[in-house]
């Protein structure tokens, strides 16, 4: 890969679970690790319950740094242009240890459409 298409800035964060004072386990968010990325975006998926849901994948393929090799789907996500990606999958097979690639869907909608059929 050619690294000047390496030219967005992403925030990677980590999840943790705190405990308020009641006993709630509450998760909050910090600041992992920031890098730049290669985005390429692909087609949405829509869901219907009563609303149409647009969400939209995204690929960002980052450089790889030993503090990364901890990354997973379940305690990470991307921050991209204040919008924030979940991250459904990571690829670390096929880059020699020289890029990762994460495949993230959008946490917020685009739009919700209701309609009169669904009441």
């Amino acid at each position: 890969m050619d690294i000047s298409k390496l030219n967005q800035r992403i925030q990677i964060q980590k999840g943790v679970s705190k405990t308020d004072e009641v006993g709630n386990v509450l998760r909050q968010w910090q600041d992992f690790y920031s890098c730049f990325a290669s985005i390429k975006t692909t087609g949405g998926k829509e869901r219907q319950k009563g609303d149409t849901e647009e969400q939209h994948s995204v690929f960002f393929t980052i450089r790889f740094c030993n503090k990364l090799s901890v990354l997973s789907a379940v305690d990470y996500r991307i921050v991209f242009r204040e919008k924030t990606y979940n991250i459904a999958q990571i690829d670390f097979a096929d880059y020699g240890r020289k890029y990762i690639k994460i495949k993230a869907e959008s946490e917020e909608s685009y739009g919700s459409i209701s309609t009169e059929n669904d009441k």
